[in-house]
């Protein structure tokens, strides 16, 4: 679903927030980071997330088997770039925007809101601009069943969804969803203050600095140490260990505190299921965010721009009527 999609997107980029820093020591560097960060109230930042990496087990010529090979280059040419604004002082006001890399597109996905719980509902807008892509994955997996053409794109062009005035079923997810957050502020402060005694607590000689770069690589114990810090406060982060089917994972994490930026390199290696007889065998990413020296400028759509679910209806339905897309397949891709 998209929105657990930019849940991720969302948490992995926090994760990485909190793993830079400036300061005295290198080590000293990474702890003076938290309190810096979480200091700022408003800020814009630049990120991108990619696979550099990716290896499969050698039983039946999987490493020979060209489709396997077209799937692995596919995923490594796959990224995800963009930029994200936080206004804590403007209603929690955000704004992100970002650029999918798959299969030969650019897609632009761009969402703004307020988290606002003090007296105001909270606001969630989807740009449609997005739309356009949905389709034209549909024609290509549909092999022209459905016409992309057909699709009348200036209609969805500067438009936004309001993604909580949606279908009930939808709108009720993502209220929950911004429900759990607000809910959660004091507990997010909580793991900020166990995060920092966490780092307190590492080997200073684990730490490395070349000039203004400083790098430290987390490893598997260190990393369930930390997202037990991040998720103990919460019910669904008890249910189990996320690295309970993983042989072993890393994250080398430099931060350059001239440039206000981490670059992050992980490494997994999941546990090996013998019966299964095609399995990955491993997996690097990367993930790199650049703090700007810029005040977020947040706004939300006019009231003229915001696209109610009938009139999006309409656009489908006058465009693909004939080609095989419906509505509710619309809906369901949005929604996912």
């Amino acid at each position: 679903m998209l929105k657990r999609k930019v849940g991720i997107v969302a948490g992995v980029f926090c994760s990485a927030l909190l793993l830079t820093g400036c300061g005295k020591s290198a080590k000293d560097e990474f702890i003076q980071g938290i309190g810096n960060q979480n200091a700022q109230e408003s800020g814009v930042w630049d990120f991108s997330m990619s696979i550099s990496d990716m290896k499969f087990s050698q039983e039946d010529g999987a490493q020979t088997n060209p489709m396997i090979g077209m799937l692995i280059t596919q995923i490594k040419d796959a990224s995800l770039s963009g930029k994200i604004q936080v206004d804590a002082k403007k209603e929690k006001a955000f704004n992100l925007e970002m650029k999918l890399k798959a299969m030969g597109m650019d897609v632009p996905i761009s969402l703004v809101g307020s988290l606002d719980n003090e007296g105001k509902e909270p606001k969630l807008y989807l740009a449609t601009d997005m739309m356009e892509y949905i389709v034209a994955v549909a024609d290509s997996m549909t092999d022209g069943a459905i016409d992309s053409s057909q699709l009348d794109t200036e209609k969805l062009k500067g438009k936004y969804i309001d993604l909580l005035a949606m279908n009930e079923e939808s709108t009720k997810e993502w209220q929950d969803t911004i429900k759990e957050y607000q809910e959660s502020e004091k507990e997010r402060k909580q793991s900020a203050k166990e995060y920092k005694e966490f780092l307190e607590g590492l080997d200073k000689d684990t730490f490395e600095k070349k000039g203004d770069t400083i790098t430290h690589t987390f490893t598997k114990k260190e990393l369930q140490k930390l997202i037990k810090i991040t998720t103990e406060t919460s019910e669904k982060g008890k249910e189990q260990d996320p690295f309970e089917k993983v042989k072993d994972v890393s994250a080398k994490v430099s931060v350059n505190t001239k440039e206000n930026k981490t670059n992050m390199l992980i490494n997994v290696k999941p546990q090996q299921d013998k019966n299964v007889d095609m399995g990955l065998e491993s997996l690097s990413s990367k993930i790199s965010i650049t703090q700007k020296a810029k005040k977020a400028t947040i706004s939300m759509p006019k009231k003229e721009n915001i696209l109610s679910e009938q009139e999006v209806e309409k656009i489908f339905s006058d465009s693909t009527s004939m080609t095989g897309l419906s509505t509710e397949d619309t809906t369901v891709a949005i929604n996912q």
